[in-house]
Order: C-alpha cells, then structure tokens, then sequence
C-alpha cells in the first residue's frame, strides 16, 4: 500500500525499456470490485468488516466502542505487525482486486477486456504491478492481504466460462489463500514456488499438500530451502 514503491518498479521497468507505462495501445482501464464479485471468494461478515475498520478510529469513541472493534479486528485477522488496519483500506484493494478482473478478462476475452475479445487482438499478459494478494482467506486477513484478489480473480473467470485455470505462484511466501480457495476444485491447479515454511510465514505449502477430494493432485508445492539459488 505504499504507492513510492510501485512507482519505483514502474519506473525501472521503463527504464530498462521492457514497458511504455503511456502507451494507450498497452494499458487497461482499472475499476473497483463490486460487493458481488468480492463475495466469490470472501463471507459477507468479513466484507462488512473490512468496510468498518476502513473507517478510522474517532477520539470520542468510548472504551466500549474500542474494545468491540479491537475484537472484530482480531477476529478478520488484523491488528498485528503482519496486517494492520490501515485509513481506507477496503476502497484501496477494491480497487485493486476490480483491476485484476479487469486484466484476467482481458486475456481471457470475457467482456470489459477492453477491445481485446476478438482471438486474435486479446493479450498474451497483463502485467498489474500492484495485485498479487495470495495470503487472504475468505473469511480473514492475512500476510499484508486483505482481499484475495487473484482468487477473486480465477472464481469470476470459473463463473463466466468453462475455462480450467493453472496458476503459477513465485514468492518467498507460500500462497496459502489462493490454494485454499480452491482446494478441492479440480478446476483450478496451483503451483507454488517458495521458501520452505520451516522458517517462513505462513508455514504451509509442503509438497504433501496435494488437495483433498475432486481437487486431490491440483495443488502443487515446491518448497525451496533458503538461499536457493539458479545454480542449486
């Protein structure tokens, strides 16, 4: 959520000339998630919540008024160092999650890719330097994420065609959320590279968790001892 930060990757990228951020032949228009979409993957209860604790803190609240939303706050998964509650926050990642729809669409040709729909003319990739939340549960934040926006994301594009999705996740960091959210689903395969979480937040993604279910074989886990390098 540090805006420095995304506009120094941007800017290296254009730097290294491998992206024209001002091309208007190259860039999609973003938008916010609706209620509906983000509710693909997150409960109504964890929505509501994340709408409350947006809403900063007033000095006249009583101790009562506190301690209620202290409460609420750790039961949604917020208030540690990991995810603080943050001015803002469901305005901030709706629009980031509505922004990976917007991408997934355009590749997939589903409507508002833009003028991507026709087979030849749709994207190979897209490129959102700002999503990528995958610790997110349904039900509560996680890792810094507070929407899922790549499952969201993957249950839209399982909702508007019979596509099957394979997802490839690179990150020191296991992707626990994404793999949760379609755990079972033999339509979606997640493939996790990352740092063993012998050591490392969230502790998961060993290679013996393969699925349960119809979904059994779809989860793929490459957990990497730290310092890996290419040569290892």
């Amino acid at each position: 959520m540090q805006p420095k930060r995304l506009q120094a990757l941007v800017d290296l990228l254009e730097i290294s000339g491998l992206w024209e951020p001002d091309n208007e032949q190259t860039r999609l228009n973003g938008r916010a998630a609706t209620p509906e979409e983000l509710s693909l993957i997150h409960t109504p209860d964890y929505i509501a919540a994340v709408q409350r604790l947006s809403i900063p803190e007033k000095a006249e609240m009583s101790e009562e008024e506190r301690g209620e939303r202290a409460q609420l706050a750790a039961r949604s998964g917020f208030g540690d160092g990991d995810t603080p509650i943050i001015p803002d926050m469901h305005e901030i990642v709706t629009h980031i999650t509505g922004d990976t729809l917007v991408a997934l669409n355009a590749v997939m040709g589903l409507a508002e890719g833009g003028t991507f729909n026709a087979e030849g003319e749709r994207p190979f990739h897209v490129f959102h330097p700002a999503g990528g939340w995958h610790h997110a549960w349904a039900e509560r934040a996680s890792g810094f994420c507070i929407y899922n926006d790549i499952a969201v994301a993957i249950a839209h594009v399982l909702r508007e065609s019979e596509a099957k999705v394979l997802y490839i996740d690179f990150d020191a960091h296991h992707g626990d959320g994404v793999q949760r959210a379609f755990y079972d689903d033999p339509r979606v395969m997640t493939i996790s590279f990352h740092e063993t979480g012998r050591y490392l937040f969230p502790g998961t993604g060993d290679v013996l968790e393969l699925g349960k279910g119809a979904g059994r074989g779809y989860s793929v886990n490459i957990p990497l001892e730290p310092f890996t390098e290419d040569d290892s």
